[in-house]
């Protein structure tokens, strides 16, 4: 019995250590399989996700050069990165397509000095390749190039205006500016107010400045009234005062500009911002005129008035170019009371004409006086 018993007994503890082997294992593979299939779901929905971005954001293709086009974006690709020596390479490949951009880009290489022997000769040839192949920036740099750096060639600022006509579109409005400025001192207003109002978007753009000045100055010269006067006067008092442009300074100062020290102020503002003789020298004569015209005054101060019987002396000097005796008959005019005021006005614009017309600027001070208080 005891040994049946012990069998019995050791039998059991061997059915319990059965079971508990293979409850681990069971307990093993559970823990397992849920790990993999955690693990396999986590990389499902990773795979998901990576896939969902690279639809989302596909990867650009390899950059070739094997046409106009591709060899353009490879070319502008190593620019926007600095590489400027390949996109130059590019850029001269997408040319030989006929890809009008890609020959202005290369033009700008040149013109601006980005690479390391700028040629001024190279930026022509690719502008003008670029114009030929119908981009108008092509055209503009053509102008450009032309105008600053070959402008002593035969017919060569001739060919710039034609070049800026062309170009003239709401892109460039730049180049509807210069258009209209040649106009403007070729004496045609109306075309200069034409393409100046096309380049004037009035949105703020230094691209614009130009357009905008002469629309105004145009407007004057053809009498319309758009842009208002007021407006007009401020365009060009802030192509002096906020972009700082010398020539404008000099066209407030011979135009707008109301008395002797804001004029003498607007002309050494010419000098300073643009640096050339000719506007420095024209400050120091106008500097020199006013000290003159101080000396005239103060003797003028000193005569008795002006009677009618010594008019007739006054006007045979005046011929003979004495520009103070012209000044006297204007004031006399002026102040003639036994002449009805209109005809008073007028006689006296008459004499400040025919002196503003000989460049001299207290004569055209006079007359911008007068016909601001005529309304004219």
């Amino acid at each position: 019995m005891g040994y049946h018993r012990q069998i019995f007994h050791h039998d059991r503890n061997v059915e319990k250590h059965s079971l508990a082997c293979v409850l681990s294992i069971m307990l093993g593979m559970f823990f397992f399989c849920t790990v993999v299939s955690m693990a396999a779901l986590a990389w499902t929905m990773y795979s998901d996700r990576k896939e969902k971005e690279r639809q989302q954001n596909p990867q650009p293709a390899p950059l070739v050069c094997e046409d106009g086009e591709s060899c353009f974006l490879r070319g502008y690709h190593y620019y926007k990165i600095k590489e400027y020596d390949k996109a130059a390479r590019d850029w001269e490949k997408s040319c030989d397509f006929k890809y009008g951009l890609a020959c202005t880009n290369r033009g700008f290489m040149d013109y601006y000095r980005a690479l390391p022997e700028p040629s001024p000769e190279r930026a022509l040839d690719f502008a003008a390749r670029g114009c030929a192949y119908n981009d108008p920036k092509g055209c503009q740099l053509k102008a450009d190039t032309l105008r600053n750096h070959f402008s002593r060639r035969p017919g060569a600022l001739e060919q710039s205006h034609e070049l800026y006509v062309k170009a003239c579109s709401r892109k460039l409005p730049s180049s509807c500016g210069y258009a209209a400025a040649d106009f403007y001192l070729r004496g045609d207003y109306e075309k200069s107010y034409e393409f100046a109002v096309r380049g004037c978007l009035e949105n703020g753009s230094e691209d614009t400045v130009n357009a905008c000045l002469y629309r105004a100055l145009a407007a004057e010269k053809t009498g319309r009234s758009e842009p208002p006067l007021e407006n007009r006067i401020k365009t060009i008092k802030e192509g002096c005062d906020k972009y700082e442009l010398g020539y404008v300074c000099a066209v407030y100062a011979q135009e707008i500009a109301k008395d002797d020290r804001e004029r003498l102020a607007y002309m050494d503002k010419a000098c300073h911002f643009h640096g050339s003789p000719g506007y420095c020298n024209m400050a120091r004569q106008e500097r020199e005129q006013q000290q003159k015209r101080r000396e005239v005054t103060d003797t003028e101060a000193r005569l008795p008035d002006l009677q009618e019987a010594q008019l007739p002396e006054l006007q045979e000097a005046c011929a003979a170019d004495d520009r103070a005796a012209c000044l006297r008959i204007g004031k006399y005019y002026e102040n003639n009371n036994d002449l009805a005021p209109r005809e008073r006005q007028a006689k006296a614009i008459e004499v400040y004409e025919a002196l503003c017309q000989k460049r001299d600027s207290q004569g055209c001070a006079e007359l911008r006086r007068l016909k601001n208080v005529a309304g004219r």
